[in-house]
């Protein structure tokens, strides 16, 4: 038998006892699977994913926000750690302000305390969360009849004013200053330094949830 005839053989052979053990002749495979895995193990360690949170415009801001899982900010006082409960990390984008402009805004931004200070003042509800964070009904009649800012406390802005941030109403906080409102100046002036009008930088910037920080009394 010639060669090619052998093989033309072998095949027809191979076929028939295929046929005869009723074996398929394509192998199906099942569907894969797409599911991700949050933990993935490598060696002795865990290399875990996270999927965070998309706020777009969030803050008084145009800029994208991702939210951060970790609960609570660990900032720097005096070379010592502070740890600011409650307060995430967000993804942000700083851009440096003209220093004319940002001189215009906190010129404005006298009246927009005043107003948000009276404000809260003026609402039961806020009254009620301003007496849970410890400010006495002294502070809380000046800041009704006069707008004044409460001793030892800050009106802070979430984004920076010389960061692309705004005087809204939602982009302020009334923070403790020693040592809340302190650590986070210490950070923006650390994720900063350097920076010239007209520079854009991403940054992990800490930012308190609400109008009052911190929301209960120490």
């Amino acid at each position: 038998m010639c060669p090619l005839g052998r093989t033309q053989y072998q095949l027809d052979t191979l076929y028939n006892t295929h046929s005869q053990l009723n074996t398929p002749k394509a192998l199906i495979l099942p569907p894969a699977k797409t599911d991700i895995p949050t933990s993935i193990k490598s060696g002795d360690a865990d290399v875990k994913t996270e999927i965070k949170n998309v706020d777009v415009g969030g803050k008084g801001t145009d800029n994208v926000v991702t939210t951060d899982s970790r609960p609570n900010f660990v900032g720097k006082l005096k070379g010592e750690e502070v740890i600011l409960p409650n307060v995430k990390i967000e993804k942000v984008t700083f851009n440096k302000r003209n220093p004319n402009d940002t001189a215009h805004l906190r010129k404005d931004f006298t009246k927009f305390r005043k107003d948000m200070l009276k404000s809260m003042a003026n609402n039961p509800e806020k009254i009620k969360e301003l007496k849970k964070a410890g400010i006495s009904d002294n502070d809380i009649e000046d800041m009704n009849e006069y707008g004044l800012v409460p001793d030892g406390w800050h009106v802070h802005h979430k984004i920076p004013l010389d960061q692309s941030g705004t005087n809204d109403v939602e982009n302020l906080v009334l923070i403790k200053n020693d040592p809340y409102h302190k650590v986070i100046t210490n950070e923006q002036n650390s994720l900063t330094k350097g920076m010239k009008p007209g520079d854009s930088k991403i940054v992990d910037f800490p930012i308190p949830e609400g109008n009052i920080y911190p929301p209960n009394k120490e």
